[in-house]
């Protein structure tokens, strides 16, 4: 009975430890050399754009991506800094974007724009949550 009680804890162990390196050599894919397409084939489906206008935004989209890029690696730690910062680049993202789409689709991109950073605010921890446990959830 010891015997196989000692196996099993033994083969237990072996398996959590399996489990737990495996888990910390998950690297989280790069994200940000396929957002401009998926930013663009969304908006394509949403707005009906062009084919001309597609590809005026997606350059849209990867110059506003290399631009974040830049800006968050030449970060200093100055978190306000960085949201007016971000925040004007957005500024001149929308206005590129305004000049590419029609009227009726750059009223429908802010909606779309207005929707997403909902969405986004509503997945973004709390300042109450990241008070109470001392780390980002």
């Amino acid at each position: 009975m010891k015997t196989t009680m000692k196996m099993f804890l033994a083969a237990a162990l072996f398996l959590m430890m399996g489990l737990s390196v495996n888990a910390q050599s998950r690297k989280a894919p790069d994200r940000s050399e396929n957002r401009p397409d998926k930013e663009t084939a969304e908006l394509v489906k949403e707005l009906d754009l062009s084919d001309k206008q597609a590809a005026q935004v997606k350059k849209i989209h990867q110059d506003f991506g290399e631009k974040m890029e830049k800006a968050r690696k030449n970060n200093d730690g100055d978190r306000e800094d960085m949201r007016e910062h971000m925040a004007k680049m957005e500024k001149e993202k929308n206005a590129e974007m305004k000049t590419v789409l029609s009227k009726e689709q750059y009223k429908k991109y802010e909606e779309l724009h207005a929707e997403k950073r909902k969405q986004a605010k509503g997945k973004a921890p709390s300042e109450e949550r990241r008070t109470r446990t001392g780390t980002r959830p």
